[in-house]
């Protein structure tokens, strides 16, 4: 039986109150959403599954307009303080293209030969100045095949970053702003470790070298490594481009829903309509041109559900609201690999959905999937 949030009297135990994260032992709602739909939908669905070589032309755009103007902060001798304005400005949307360009290469979406889609993984990378490897892609597998699982999981927030949603605005504001040490250190935080791929030679020889030219032809000036490196980081932490951070899996609504799509008209063009997040999770095989026909097709599977409008809205709510996060922060799973209890939260302090409330399917009836 479902519990709920109540809230307390005064602030010290409204936070005391709080659980890191919703607990549910419902099944993972997409696989069957994505049932349903093929039932009903079936072959128009399948008409758009495939993979689209066209991606590979923003990549390019993005790489070279990236690395053009990290040369240019050094050849032309920018001051810091113009560095760290480009830093931000600039800088953060493309490498948010480069990053969620990764995401869409790593589901192998652009070319039908997986080598070729590691060939472009790694020149994607070569902007960001840091070599990703293969962790990313692996890691995000496990995201979709055991979305929530606590140990496994590294789309779900850890509990030590779920702590800081405490209600207050200053600490979700001074998450925001370290998020990104947490966003790539997380994968240390799992119980599976990945082992090493081919493409990881690839990025370590790749992207160094990069880092190396661009320093020598750019008058020897560390400000392009900079520049590339303040794109990197507010790519996932308190920037526009960042919102996905939270409108993902965050549930600001409170009412349990895992996966939430953010309709931004302007930045979903830029990363590869990664706010189509439900409908992303729903057919893993669709590449991303093509995931607001999926929304057209099947219309009641996702007007229902909690969605948002851009993400400068989320990140304003998330800090403003003070809410956000009072039934959890994200759902995680109970069962973890091995079917042992996951997470380290005493199960007092867990919120559980049961199996037949399945917030992910709100809106879908016997009648609606005929």
């Amino acid at each position: 039986m479902e519990q709920t949030w109540t809230c307390c009297g005064n602030l010290a135990s409204e936070q005391a109150a709080r659980p890191p994260h919703h607990w549910t032992d419902s099944p993972e709602p997409h696989a069957l959403r994505h049932k349903l739909m093929m039932q009903k939908y079936g072959p128009q669905i399948r008409a758009l599954m495939g993979h689209n070589p066209w991606t590979v032309v923003p990549v390019a755009v993005a790489c070279v307009l990236q690395t053009a103007i990290a040369a240019a902060v050094g050849v032309y001798d920018v001051s810091w303080l113009w560095t760290c304005i480009l830093g931000y400005l600039i800088s953060p949307f493309l490498a948010g293209n480069l990053m969620a360009a990764h995401h869409e290469i790593s589901h192998f979406l652009v070319f039908k030969k997986p080598f070729w889609n590691r060939v472009l993984m790694v020149a994607a990378n070569a902007p960001l100045g840091i070599p990703l490897g293969s962790l990313f892609k692996q890691y995000h597998q496990d995201h979709h095949s055991h979305m929530g699982m606590e140990g496994t999981d590294t789309g779900i927030w850890t509990e030590m970053e779920a702590t800081w949603v405490d209600g207050t605005w200053q600490s979700k504001l001074a998450l925001l702003i370290i998020f990104p040490i947490f966003f790539f250190f997380r994968p240390f935080f799992m119980c599976i470790t990945k082992p090493l791929e081919a493409l990881d030679a690839g990025s370590w020889l790749v992207v160094p070298a990069f880092d190396i030219a661009l320093f020598y032809f750019s008058g020897m000036s560390v400000k392009p490594m900079a520049y590339l490196l303040l794109g990197l980081y507010f790519g996932v932490g308190l920037h526009p481009i960042a919102g996905h951070v939270i409108s993902e899996h965050c549930m600001m609504m409170n009412d349990g829903q895992e996966t939430h799509s953010c309709y931004d008209p302007l930045l979903n063009p830029l990363l590869y309509n990664f706010g189509y997040h439900v409908e992303h999770h729903d057919f893993l095989n669709i590449p991303w041109n093509r995931l607001p026909q999926l929304r057209k097709i099947a219309p009641e599977f996702y007007s229902e559900l909690t969605s948002y409008p851009n993400w400068t809205y989320v990140i304003w709510k998330f800090i403003t609201d003070p809410s956000v996060g009072k039934a959890g922060v994200m759902t995680k799973r109970l069962e973890r690999l091995g079917g042992t209890t996951g997470g380290a939260s005493t199960d007092k302090a867990r919120y559980f959905t049961p199996a037949s409330a399945m917030p992910l399917m709100r809106g879908i009836t016997p009648t609606s999937i005929k």
